[in-house]
């Protein structure tokens, strides 16, 4: 027969190459009489033709049979026989032997697993293959793909995989006993299906279903739709998909290969197959009968309901009028159906939590002509979401969140109930994201070649890498799209990612909302997109994710100098059936607690002077989410011993881990921020350590099981309170907290008292000025600007030395100034000389004078800056080689910040300046001390706008935020740092005379502090 056929292809190929020889067009009128003969070539018809050939009994016995060609439905055998136009794929009869042998393999729940011979076919087994192997029309197997012309121009080859069959729905229904009825152990789902599922004690009556209503689907595989330029489906892909090689004239419908093509009869075509064409069904019916996704159809089942359908009813009668039922259609609650978006519940109520589309719908296609596309889904075997959901595997946590009992379990593949049991309890708004992730809507951009190419719609990042073609364990073709059964769990990025934790919760709602905040442009209070920050699946973070009960006990730093230092309890606010309410939903008001910063207690009765507002508390919720986030690199681990890391916002915070041998890992056990550092040194001890300070205060523990690992990093849940950032200023660690080894480096940057020396030099006080008291705490460093910086604190016995070789302090300046001005008057009159009536520009003796002191203040201010460096660099456990880092310290000349080197090894920082000097290291007790420079305003518009306020010593905090901060480190080092280099070792040469002052100056005058900020940031 294929011999035959090859001889029939071969006419056809001449007739066609005269036709167009001729002239031909596709609306040509033929204006010469048919030739009586017909071509010797030329069979009179489809059913003589196979007849004759004696090897497709099986496929003439069903064109035959009584129960297709049923009272009142043409007979087959003569829509075969007589003139028409078809194109018939066409098994033989060793085919079929194969066929009903392959049946027996089959799962039992599969419906094809009786068909064990051609008697054990049902009717309407029957009549799918006979439908399903026709198609209407004449088709060559060139134009298989080709879309259909306008009459006026050719067929566009390679535009379409699928077409549509003769298959009657009629013939897709199925009856669902009561066991067989999608069921749900949700107490909250609404249950669609409980009358045809009944209970134990009262069984239901089952139901007559059809999964679809609209038209079945064949899909072929050619080399016009493979190849197309904007397609490009590969053979490699073709063999992961189909599990068969191909060439590349082959033509495959389903996975049967067309071995004989184009058999030409006068009504229509005949093709070969090396298999007997089986109609497929929807994904969902593949993932439900597949015998290896069964956990995933229960949980799409939850999306599921029964719709009555009267047209196929009321069809169905007509044949069988004994049957007096309702054949209903099973939908899924889904964005995209046969009608659009399918909300509407059988009781006409709205559901909010939809699929991404029907996988049940046969012609589904994302937009546009249902033949050339369909979708493609990546859904989990039954053992890799019993890992999934199991202690240890990245889903328990769904299950520890929701089931019963709160506690993650391990379970068995033999026992699925018991996995229902708890798995059904995940919201239907969680398990959406969870199926929806997987759910792509074009087979074509999903084939496993283009898999590394497809994007998680919440991340906008990749989903796959090229590696993930090996975790697919099979694919399973459905004529709706391409099943791909896989060995790992896709989850989406809000699930996988570290903000995972917050979304998976009942615990951490304050957080989930702060974070999430923003996903509705309308709703957005935050103002910072969060949730997009912590999905980025290319970067690494550590998210310190601080649970309700946490957020009861924020330290508010910004009050520690007030007159009531408090703690704010941030809550939930719910409405009276127990549900989230408001945007912020957030108790707001008397939410405060007054707060000893000397013992560490909190008082037992609310705070009522102060009424902490929406503004005030959205400002709070962004520090904390930025002083929780570590980003990660190479020079910052989490998996190695180091303790010192630096937050989103500069902030410092310290972490305690104890190294497991069986892992080869470091687990973080406990986290400290620069506040809870500061009552540590201060000998504060927590009552759950035999003190009297509460919870949070000196450390917050860190439990094995809120320490998860994520794809992007890990996720650490606080329950003692939130990480608060240091309230302590560089000011008060130099001048207070450590003043004996800071004293005499402050006394240096302390420029009170000198202020007619830096008017007499015609300088500005604002630009001079180290410290800066506007909206601070205390006082703030003038040119620190939101950032994070380390400061190097020589020793006193360092500057004392450097004072030795030259370096200028207020004291000897004022000395020099004094004796290098001009007075007038005697005794106690005697005061300096002005030349203009306001007294700000005194005489000076000389302008070799002015010039000397003017360098000398310069220079002075110079070495400051240059003990500021622009990093937060701290003392840890691990060396890091040395590096170059800027100072605030400006070379004007050649248009840089001054640098130093800095390095560490296991036991000390070392540094040097850039200009020859020695390597100095940290020592004493002053190092790896957290500060943080805080300005704050009152804002009364939610704009982070309004004038600079200092909170200290005001009896009320209504509307202070905190606009910005400056964190940094301080440590203690053994030397002095230089920004310009020193001739015979002394500083003083730089002034030394009137040239040497102007080749400073010119080089290293101080610019304004704004200036200097802005070259910073471009630099």
């Amino acid at each position: 027969m294929k011999t035959r056929f090859s001889t029939y292809t071969t006419h056809v190929c001449r007739a066609l190459c005269m036709m167009a020889l001729c002239g031909l067009t596709w609306a040509c009128k033929d204006d010469y009489t048919l030739d009586d003969e017909k071509p010797d070539w030329l069979y009179e018809n489809i059913y003589s033709l196979l007849e004759k050939e004696g090897t497709y009994n099986n496929y003439l016995r069903l064109l035959e049979d009584k129960d297709i060609n049923t009272e009142g439905a043409r007979d087959l055998k003569e829509v075969l026989s007589k003139t028409g136009s078809k194109t018939v794929f066409v098994a033989n009869d060793e085919a079929w032997n194969q066929f009903f042998r392959t049946n027996a393999t089959l799962p039992a729940t599969n419906p094809w697993h009786n068909a064990t011979s051609y008697e054990r076919l049902s009717p309407a087994q029957k009549k799918l293959l006979i439908h399903t192997s026709m198609l209407n029309n004449a088709i060559v197997m060139e134009n298989l793909s080709a879309a259909d012309g306008d009459g006026t121009s050719a067929p566009e080859p390679g535009q379409y995989m699928r077409r549509y069959t003769d298959v009657d729905v009629l013939d897709t229904i199925t009856f669902l006993p009561a066991n067989q009825v999608p069921f749900s152990y949700s107490p909250v789902d609404e249950d669609y299906w409980k009358d045809f599922r009944g209970s134990a004690e009262e069984p239901g009556t089952g139901i007559y279903v059809v999964t679809d209503a609209t038209r079945n689907m064949m899909i072929h595989f050619t080399r016009e739709h493979m190849g197309r330029g904007d397609i490009q489906i590969t053979d490699d892909d073709f063999k992961k998909i189909v599990g068969q090689t191909r060439t590349a004239q082959d033509v495959h419908i389903y996975n049967a290969r067309v071995t004989a093509k184009d058999g030409v009869a006068e009504n229509g075509y005949v093709n070969l197959t090396e298999r007997v064409l089986v109609p497929l069904p929807s994904m969902a019916e593949v993932i439900r009968l597949s015998g290896k996704t069964n956990i995933f159809s229960h949980m799409m089942d939850r999306f599921s309901y029964p719709a009555p359908n009267t047209t196929v009813t009321q069809n169905y009668k007509n044949l069988h009028p004994d049957f007096s039922g309702t054949i209903y259609t099973k939908k899924y609650f889904a964005s995209l159906g046969p009608n659009g978006v399918q909300s509407l519940d059988p009781n006409n109520n709205t559901v909010a939590d939809l699929l991404n589309y029907d996988p049940g719908w046969n012609e589904f296609v994302q937009s546009g002509d249902a033949r050339k596309d369909m979708g493609a889904m990546f859904v989990p075997n039954d053992e890799t979401l019993i890992r999934y959901f199991s202690v240890g595997g990245s889903g328990s946590q769904l299950v520890e969140t929701y089931s019963p009992e709160h506690q993650a379990t391990t379970f068995d593949i033999n026992d699925l109930d018991a996995l229902y049991q708890k798995i059904d309890y995940i919201p239907l708004s969680t398990l959406s994201k969870l199926l929806n992730v997987i759910m792509h809507p074009s087979f074509v951009d999903a084939v496993p070649s283009k898999m590394h190419k497809l994007r998680d719609k919440e991340s906008q990042e990749e989903m796959f890498t090229p590696d993930d073609i090996a975790e697919i364990d099979t694919c399973l073709l459905a004529n709706n799209g391409a099943v791909y059964v896989m060995n790992k769990v896709y989850g989406p990025a809000s699930y996988e990612s570290v903000v995972g934790p917050a979304n998976i919760s009942e615990t951490n709602l304050i957080m989930q909302w702060a974070i999430n905040n923003g996903q509705v442009s309308a709703q957005d209070k935050m103002h910072m997109n969060y949730y997009a920050y912590l999905m980025a699946m290319r970067s690494t973070f550590s998210f310190f994710l601080p649970s309700d009960e946490a957020l009861k006990r924020y330290y508010d730093p910004i009050s520690f100098t007030s007159q009531h230092p408090r703690v704010i309890q941030i809550e939930m606010k719910y409405d009276r059936n127990g549900k989230p309410t408001g945007n912020p939903p957030l108790q707001t008001g008397k939410i405060l607690y007054l707060y000893d910063p000397v013992e560490g207690t909190i008082a037992d009765k609310a705070f009522n002077l102060d009424q902490l507002n929406e503004i005030s508390l959205l400002s709070r919720l962004r520090t904390i989410l930025e002083s929780h986030t570590i980003v990660h690199n190479a020079e910052n681990p989490i998996d190695n011993e180091d303790e010192y890391y630096l937050a989103k916002n500069g902030a410092g915070l310290k972490v305690t881990k104890e190294y497991n041998p069986a892992t080869g890992k470091y687990n973080i056990t406990q986290v400290q921020g620069g506040f809870q550092l500061e009552n540590e040194r201060a000998g504060m001890v927590e009552a759950v350590d035999g003190g009297t300070a509460a919870d949070g205060t000196v450390h917050i523990d860190i439990e094995p099981k809120n320490a998860m690992e994520k794809l992007n990093g890990h996720t650490f849940i606080l329950d003692d309170a939130p990480i608060i950032p240091a309230s302590r200023s560089i000011y008060y660690i130099l001048d207070n907290e450590f003043a004996e080894e800071g004293q005499a480096f402050y006394e240096l940057t302390d420029v009170e008292g000198n202020t007619d020396i830096i008017d007499a030099c015609n300088l500005k006080e604002s630009t001079m000025a180290i410290w800066d008291t506007g909206g601070a705490i205390d006082k703030n460093v003038k040119f620190l600007s939101n950032f994070n910086y380390t400061v190097l604190v020589p020793t006193p016995e360092a500057l004392d030395d450097a004072i030795a070789h030259g370096l200028p302090t207020w004291e000897s300046i004022r000395e020099d100034y004094e004796n290098s001005i001009e007075y007038e008057g005697e005794g106690e009159d005697r005061q300096p000389r002005y030349w203009d009536n306001n007294k700000k520009h005194v005489m000076w003796s000389s302008p070799e004078d002015s010039l000397r002191v003017l360098t000398q203040v310069t220079y002075l201010n110079n070495f400051i800056r240059c003990h500021f460096l622009d990093i937060s660099f701290f003392e840890d456990k691990t060396a890091r080689a040395e590096n170059e880092f800027t100072t605030s310290s400006y070379d004007i000349t050649n248009g840089v910040f001054v640098k130093v080197h800095m390095g560490r090894n296991p036991s000390q920082l070392y540094v040097r300046d850039n200009v020859g000097g020695e390597i100095h290291h940290t020592t004493g007790d002053l190092r790896n001390i957290m500060t943080n420079d805080m300005t704050c305003i009152t804002d009364n518009s939610g704009t982070m706008s309004g004038p600079k306020t200092s909170p200290t010593g005001k009896s009320q905090m209504n509307g202070i935020v905190l606009k910005s901060s400056s964190a940094a480190v301080v440590h203690q080092i053994d030397g002095v740092l230089n920004h310009t280099p020193l001739v015979n070792g002394r500083h003083d040469s730089t002034w030394a005379t009137p040239s040497a002052c102007k080749r400073y100056l010119q080089r290293f005058s101080i610019l304004p502090s704004s200036s200097i900020q802005n070259m910073k940031r471009h630099e």
